[in-house]
């Protein structure tokens, strides 16, 4: 996560301790927080989330996705979380896609 998030582990912990949205837009704080209020409460079973995240080793915001989905064991309902940068998504899959249309074009004669 201190990776996808360009963070140091310490700095992410510390930043936690003081509040959950510090790094995070200002405008997606209240959806962020409405969505995972109501995942918490089992009010909305699906959590899905796009956020813009900046620290101050960043020039701007990125674009991040977050993902969650409980799961029951012996019992107690468990949150899992999963985030990935949605910026970096799009680059792989413009380079996905460049390849693939080299591909296309070596394959098809006209």
């Amino acid at each position: 996560m201190c990776r996808l998030l360009r963070i140091s582990r310490e700095d992410l912990i510390a930043n936690l301790g003081k509040s959950m949205f510090g790094f995070v837009h200002p405008d997606d704080i209240g959806r962020m927080a409405y969505f995972g209020k109501n995942f918490a409460a089992h009010t909305d079973e699906k959590y899905d989330v796009f956020f813009r995240w900046k620290t101050p080793k960043m020039e701007d915001y990125h674009i991040f996705h977050s993902w969650a989905n409980h799961v029951l064991v012996d019992g107690v309902s468990l949150g899992f979380f999963f985030y990935s940068d949605a910026e970096e998504s799009g680059k792989n899959n413009q380079i996905l896609d460049t390849h693939y249309q080299k591909y296309a074009n070596d394959l098809f004669l006209f």
